[in-house]
Parts: C-alpha cells; sequence; structure tokens
C-alpha cells in the first residue's frame, strides 16, 4: 500500500512542480501585452475549473489509473506546445489550457482514499500535501535559475519529462479493487448535500486566499518595503517549514474524533490574524509584520488542506471521485478568482 501512495504523490508532486515552476517567471520571459500574459497564467485554473469535476466522474465509471493515465497524457501534450510554441502568446495560451485540461487532481486524492483506511486518511493527505509544499519550494528556487540559463521553453520541457516518468510510474501501480456499495445518491444529489456545499465553498474560499496571497506578497515586500525581488523565494521557503509542521499535525491529529472540527475553525481563526497583520504592516513599515503575516498564513492554508480533502472523501464511496473534483474545481475557481 506505501508503495502505490508514494507513486501517487509523486505523480501529484510532479504536477504542481509543473504547475509553480511556471508561476514566477511567465510574467517576466513570455511575450505579449499584460492581459494576454495574465490570460496563459490563468488559463491553466480556468480549464481545470472545467474538467476537474468530469474527470472525478470518469474516474469512478472507467478507474482511476486510466484516468490518470489520460490527465498525464493530456498534461504532457499541453507542455509539449508550450515548449515549441513558448514565444507565441496565443499558442502558449492554448497550450496552458491543454495543460489544464488533464484535470487529475481529484483522481489521485480518490485515488489515495481508495487504498489507505478511512482512519489513517487524513494522515495521508497530510503526505499528499507535504509533497505539494515541496514541489512549491523546490520550483520557486529553481524557476528562475533555469529560466535565466535556458529559457522558458526549458521548464515547460522540464514539464514534459515529469510527465513521462510519472507515466512509468502509474504502470507499476496496480488499479484499487472495485467495491459494490449500496448508495444510491445521484451526482446531482450529492452536489446539493450540505456538507459538500460547505467544504467546496470553504475550498474556493481558500485557495482564493492563497492566490490573492502571492499576488500581494511580492507587492508588498518588493514595492513597498524594499524587499529584494531575487530574495523572495527565502521568505517562501521559511514559511513552508511552518507549513510542513501545521500540515502534519492536521494529518496526525484530523482523524481523531471531533478534531478535525476543532482543527478547522482554529484555521480560520489564524487566517484571519494574518489577514490582520497584512492590513497593519504597511502602516509600520517594517518587513518583520509582513513576515509574521505570511507565517500565520501558512499555517492556516496547511492545517486545511489535509481537512478538507480528508472529510470529502469520506462523504461518499461510490461517488468519490465526483466530490473530490467538485472540491478541486471550486478551488480552481477560488485561485481564479484571487488572482
Amino acid at each position: 500500500m506505501k508503495r502505490q501512495v508514494f507513486g501517487l504523490i509523486f505523480i501529484v508532486w510532479a504536477r504542481f512542480f509543473g504547475l509553480f515552476v511556471i508561476l514566477p517567471v511567465l510574467s517576466a520571459y513570455a511575450s505579449g501585452e499584460a492581459w494576454q500574459i495574465g490570460l496563459a497564467v490563468g488559463a491553466y485554473a480556468l480549464s481545470q475549473i472545467i474538467f476537474a469535476a468530469p474527470f472525478g466522474h470518469l474516474s469512478d465509471k472507467i478507474g482511476r489509473k486510466k484516468a490518470l493515465a489520460l490527465g498525464i497524457a493530456i498534461y504532457g501534450l499541453g507542455s509539449v506546445l508550450c515548449a515549441i510554441f513558448s514565444d507565441s502568446i496565443y499558442l502558449l495560451i492554448l497550450g496552458r489550457f491543454i495543460q489544464g485540461a488533464g484535470a487529475v487532481g481529484a483522481v489521485a486524492s480518490a485515488f489515495i482514499a481508495d487504498i489507505v483506511p478511512e482512519n489513517s486518511r487524513s494522515k495521508y493527505m497530510a503526505l499528499l500535501g507535504l509533497g505539494v509544499g515541496m514541489a512549491f519550494v523546490l520550483a520557486m528556487i529553481s524557476s528562475p535559475i533555469i529560466a535565466s540559463s535556458l529559457g522558458l521553453s526549458a521548464l515547460f520541457w522540464l514539464c514534459a519529462l515529469l510527465c513521462v516518468i510519472s507515466a512509468v510510474i502509474l504502470l507499476g501501480l496496480a488499479e484499487p479493487e472495485k467495491h459494490e456499495h449500496n448508495e444510491s445518491t445521484t451526482t446531482y444529489e450529492l452536489i446539493k448535500n450540505k456538507n459538500v456545499r460547505i467544504l467546496s465553498l470553504s475550498n474556493f474560499f481558500q485557495k482564493m486566499f492563497l492566490n490573492a496571497f502571492f499576488v500581494s506578497i511580492g507587492l508588498v515586500l518588493v514595492g513597498q518595503m524594499g524587499f529584494e525581488r531575487a530574495s523572495l523565494w527565502q521568505i517562501y521557503a521559511l514559511c513552508a517549514v511552518f507549513g510542513f509542521f501545521s500540515m502534519g499535525v492536521a494529518g496526525f491529529l484530523g482523524d481523531a474524533k471531533g478534531k478535525a472540527k476543532e482543527l478547522f475553525f482554529a484555521s480560520v481563526i489564524i487566517f484571519a490574524l494574518s489577514l490582520l497583520v497584512f492590513l497593519i504592516s504597511p502602516s509600520f513599515e517594517n518587513i518583520l509584520f509582513a513576515f509574521v503575516g505570511a507565517v500565520l498564513f501558512f499555517i492556516a492554508f496547511s492545517l486545511q488542506e489535509p481537512i478538507l480533502q480528508s472529510q470529502m472523501s469520506k462523504l461518499t464511496k461510490a461517488k468519490r471521485g465526483v466530490a473530490l473534483g467538485v472540491l478541486n474545481a471550486c478551488g480552481y475557481g477560488g485561485s481564479f478568482v484571487g488572482s
């Protein structure tokens, strides 16, 4: 089981690394007007909104492994298109949209939920979140170095290479055993479920705050406080350490009875504190306030992430792929709005 889980974690890691490694440099290296570059960034999230739930539904029908393979192939095709035509803004937008169309994040989460015991699901979702966090930190550090040395196209070729590696790993994974479920819930009834809507709305706001954070933190630190642009990754890396610890806490305590709700409400309070610190930090013109706000933000985000994924996976078995697809689609909707 552990080999299966860690193989899936690598596939998700590779996917998010490919997403994050583009973000810090796309606006600096892509040729086009501001709105075109913004569309190139947002096209990925836009197609994720459209295809996340259908991919989840597809995985419920044809199996997780086949759906993952299809998503990896689509993402790889988009990566190659972006690499070849990185100097053409319209083809770059098209390639980014195709990249996002391989929306397999929910499928991978459902795959993990299928093969791990329910009483330890938050722990494995936390490990998945840690993989995403590591992908982010590594991408922030490596992206400017690779782009400055080899150009923007090299980053997309790297994404394509990671797709090939992911496909090889996927070949070695066994399809989770299908179980007969007595659930008669339709997809429409699932979406109407109060808990599904609460978790999806929470994910929307969580991802909205995340993207708003990454857009605004640079403006505050560099534009208002004179922080070196090239040193921003240091702030992110330090914050990620606190995020890793918080995600571990959520993973190991989130499955205990009643703890998930307590941790979730604690994270909401910490989110509010982080936003309060950000609001007052420009008035003091002290970078320490911005750093404290960033740390609090990462702690809140990292507490929530495994809980949202784990709790949604527990609401249904027969429609698990659809449920996680809805959760992810709402998350990417938040990302689009937050940006």
